[in-house]
C-alpha cells in the first residue's frame, strides 16, 4: 500500500498505547552513591503520584540491576556515575467510561446476567437475539447501531469494498479460516455519529461475534446513513 506523503509516519505491526510516558530521572533526584564491595548503589525516592503504577528505568552500560522498594528505586552499577537515566512511567488505565480519552476505542463491556450465565456454562446460543445481546454488551451504541443480519452463502452479495472483516482476533488461540466454502453472516450497521471510529467499532463487533459464531464468516457493512430512533 502506498501511503504517499504519510509514508514516514506509518509504523506497521505496532499497537498504540496511551498510558506510557517517556521520562528522564534526573541525577539530582538520586542520593550520593555509596560504595558497597564491588558495586555502587543509587536511590531514587519515588514521587507520590497515584496515577503512576509502575516506573521503568532503561538499562545502561555498567548497570547491574534495578530493584523497587515501597518508597524508592535502587539502581546498582559498576561505576560511580551521576548521569541522568531514561525510563518510562506506566499510568493506571482503569478509567470509568466518562474518564476515557475522547474518541478512544475500548474493550469495555456492559455486564449482563445472560452473558455471565453463558460464560459460566460455556454454552453457545446461535440466534438473532444473541447477536443483538452481544453487540449491546459491547457498549458501542454511541458510534453505531445494528440494522440487520442475514446469512448468505457466497461473497458476491457484498461488494469487496464494503466488507469489514473480523480481523481483530490476533490474540485469540482459536483459528478462524476465512474461506469461500464457509457461509457468511452479514451484519449491517448504521452510524450514530460522525466519528472516524465508526468503522473500527463495526470491525470490533464482528470480530467479537466471530468468536461465538465460528461456523460462519462474520462480515460487517457500515452504511452511510444514520440511525433514527423508531425508524430503520
Amino acid at each position: 500500500m502506498d501511503y504517499g506523503k504519510y509514508a514516514d509516519m506509518i509504523k506497521e505491526e505496532l499497537y498504540p498505547v496511551w498510558n506510557v510516558e517517556k521520562t528522564v530521572f534526573k541525577s539530582s533526584t538520586f542520593l550520593s552513591p555509596s560504595k558497597d564491595g564491588l558495586y555502587y548503589e543509587r536511590e531514587m525516592v519515588k514521587q507520590r503520584d497515584k496515577e503512576i503504577i509502575l516506573r521503568l528505568v532503561q538499562k545502561t552500560e555498567g548497570m547491574v540491576g534495578i530493584r523497587q522498594e515501597e518508597e524508592k528505586i535502587i539502581v546498582k552499577t559498576y561505576e560511580e556515575s551521576y548521569s541522568d537515566l531514561e525510563g518510562y512511567h506506566i499510568f493506571d488505565i482503569r478509567y470509568t467510561k466518562e474518564e476515557l480519552p475522547t474518541g478512544l476505542i475500548s474493550n469495555k463491556r456492559e455486564d449482563g446476567m445472560i452473558g455471565r450465565l453463558l460464560n459460566k456454562t460455556e454454552e453457545k446460543i446461535h440466534t438473532e437475539a444473541e447477536i443483538e445481546r452481544i453487540i449491546e454488551e459491547l457498549d458501542i451504541r454511541e458510534y453505531v447501531s445494528l440494522k440487520s443480519c442475514e446469512r448468505l452463502p457466497i461473497w458476491k452479495e457484498v461488494s469487496e469494498e464494503s466488507r469489514i472483516l473480523p480481523d481483530m482476533n490476533n490474540f485469540s488461540s482459536s483459528d478462524f479460516p476465512l474461506t469461500e466454502e464457509i457461509p457468511k453472516l452479514v451484519l449491517r450497521f448504521l452510524r450514530n455519529s460522525d466519528s472516524n471510529l465508526c468503522e473500527a467499532m463495526v470491525r470490533y463487533a464482528v470480530s467479537q461475534l466471530q468468536i461465538s459464531f465460528d461456523e460462519y464468516i462474520c462480515v460487517g457493512v457500515l452504511e452511510n446513513t444514520y440511525y433514527t430512533k423508531g425508524i430503520v
